[in-house]
C-alpha cells in the first residue's frame, strides 16, 4: 500500500477505520491522485463473503479529503445489519 499511495517502498500506510458524523462506517487511507496505473477499492460486507463496492477509484475519482489521505464512508449506516465489515482493494490498473 506505501507504494502504490506515492511512499517509498519501506513506508507503512495502513488504513484506519472510524465512524463518521451519519454512523456509517467509514475507511481512511493515503492515496497518491497523480497514481493513475494503481486502481482503489472500498468494498463493504455483512459476512465476509459476499462483497458490495462502496467506491472505485476508476469510477469515481474524487479529490484526496486531505491532501495525502481520502475517507470513504460504509452506504449502510451502523445499526441496519447485525454486522457490517469494511476491505480496501488495491490492484494494477493494466
Amino acid at each position: 500500500l506505501g507504494v502504490a499511495a506515492g511512499g517509498a517502498p519501506t513506508e507503512a500506510q495502513w488504513p484506519a477505520m472510524r465512524v463518521d458524523a451519519q454512523q456509517r462506517l467509514a475507511l481512511r487511507f493515503p492515496r497518491d491522485p497523480a497514481r493513475t496505473d494503481v486502481r482503489f477499492r472500498v468494498e463493504a460486507s455483512a459476512d465476509l463473503t459476499s462483497w458490495t463496492t462502496v467506491w472505485d477509484s476508476q469510477v469515481t475519482p474524487v479529490a484526496n479529503n486531505d491532501g495525502t489521505h481520502l475517507i470513504v464512508s460504509d452506504s449502510q449506516a451502523l445499526g441496519t445489519a447485525a454486522r457490517r465489515f469494511l476491505r480496501l482493494v488495491v490492484a494494477p490498473v493494466y
